[in-house]
């Protein structure tokens, strides 16, 4: 559009400098026609016919001001060309700023949906991957139920030991208890019974060995005693001592052996109580209640814990959250880059513009199709009108009123004219900005656009 206007001015231009030459070549030949209609004459005579010497100089005074007053509108002209260029610089920088607005705005866009897919392709990596947790998590699950049976297998098998282990450790203080008393029934009975008859023996042994003595100091009775029969009464009684005691030590040695092999097994026993308690304690810190596992008690097994620490880190290492932030914060990002553009265009729009032109900006924009079909109707009437019309229609005014061309006064008058109506339309030219900002605000609208479907 502004490339449009731009070439309708410049051919408007073109036109009203070819306006300007033809009007100056049409007056040159007027000039010309004038001395072939008034050759000058000799005598005074000649000049009967022709116009008299104040009027002439009175037009040619009419003809000065006219021309000082063309030059005057020449110079003016010149001026409002100036500040049209200018215009339409500014204008041309304003169409490239939004230009490159336009190409940030297209890769802006593509960035946005190549982020897109990327996040499409992220969002279906992360499906996967919890499809794969959530079928490990299954397959998990399943190992703690196997465990889990496993264990209160294992739970009934040591309760079933502990049982048989108790139910022998039983059978045996039985065992040693009734050993015990036979030990005390017939061994101390025949250690009671041996030691009285050892005791009995002694003191018949000592009743003899005094009768001995008694008897061995007569000499009549000394001839007829056996001596080697009181010896072996001696030693079969040292003898018997002995084997009483061997048999007191035999029974010493065995009812040790046996309290050491009762002590052993009390030990054996003890140490199975602890285990067993190790056990309970154990199947009470991961299982509170004695009814068996349930969902209940899950999450307080170890197994449970560290499938739920494994979860968590797979889960952190691709949080869903994490993603959808970062795509939050790209869309913000994209957004502010879109005001910060669409600031930067309004700013560099404004920058061009007077402060008395501010408030003509919505007037500006809706007069400047008006100022375009203007130029276009100008241009239509520059070229409806030849030099050569020009100057023959002229001839014939002065011919038919004047006989002289006083027409130039109508042409000068038609020169203001165009002037008048030309300055009137470049008068208007600042309409362009109004326009270029309706460009700027219809690119807010696209950034507002682009932001709805970047954030939605």
């Amino acid at each position: 559009m502004g490339t449009q206007q731009t070439t309708r001015l410049d051919q408007a231009r073109r036109d009203h400098e070819a306006t300007t030459a033809q009007t100056a070549e049409a007056t040159n030949l007027l000039l010309e026609a004038l001395k072939v209609y008034f050759p000058e004459q000799a005598g005074s005579a000649s000049h009967q016919d022709c116009i008299s010497r104040s009027e002439f100089r009175s037009f040619k005074d009419q003809f000065r001001a006219g021309m000082q007053e063309l030059e005057e509108l020449r110079a003016e002209n010149h001026e409002m060309k100036s500040k049209l260029g200018k215009q339409e610089a500014l204008l041309n920088r304003e169409i490239h700023s939004a230009k490159r607005s336009e190409e940030r705005l297209v890769k802006l866009e593509q960035d946005d949906r190549k982020d897109r897919l990327s996040y499409g392709t992220r969002f279906s990596t992360l499906e996967v991957e919890m499809e794969k947790n959530k079928t490990k998590h299954k397959e998990v699950t399943r190992s703690i139920d196997a465990v889990r049976s496993l264990f209160d297998n294992n739970v009934e098998k040591s309760r079933t030991m502990h049982e048989e282990q108790t139910q022998k450790i039983d059978l045996c203080k039985s065992k040693v208890e009734a050993m015990q008393q036979n030990l005390d029934v017939e061994v101390d009975s025949k250690l009671k019974d041996t030691s009285e008859t050892l005791a009995a023996t002694r003191r018949d042994l000592q009743e003899l060995k005094q009768q001995f003595t008694i008897l061995s100091s007569t000499p009549a009775v000394s001839s007829t005693i056996p001596t080697p029969a009181l010896e072996e009464l001696e030693l079969r009684l040292k003898a018997t001592e002995r084997s009483v005691g061997l048999v007191k030590n035999d029974a010493t040695e065995k009812d040790e052996a046996f309290a050491d092999q009762l002590d052993s097994m009390q030990s054996e026993l003890d140490q199975l109580q602890v285990n067993l308690n190790k056990l309970q304690a154990n199947i009470e810190d991961e299982l509170p209640g004695k009814r068996g596992l349930t969902e209940e008690d899950l999450p307080n097994l170890d197994a449970w814990k560290d499938l739920g620490t494994r979860i968590t880190d797979l889960a952190s290492k691709n949080e869903l959250s994490a993603n959808i932030t970062r795509l939050e914060e790209l869309n913000q990002s994209i957004k502010s880059e879109l005001e910060a553009s669409i600031n930067q265009v309004r700013q560099k729009a404004l920058q061009g513009v007077s402060e008395g032109l501010k408030p003509q900006l919505d007037y500006i924009s809706r007069t400047i199709e008006n100022h375009i079909d203007l130029l276009q109707r100008h241009e239509v009437r520059f070229n409806s009108v030849t030099t050569d019309e020009l100057a023959k229609m002229m001839e014939n005014q002065w011919r038919s009123a004047y006989g002289l061309p006083v027409e130039l006064r109508g042409l000068v008058d038609r020169y203001k004219q165009l002037e008048a109506m030309t300055i009137k339309s470049y008068q208007d030219v600042n309409k362009k900005v109004a326009e270029t900002n309706g460009k700027y605000d219809g690119l807010a609208a696209q950034f507002q656009n682009l932001v709805k479907r970047a954030v939605g």
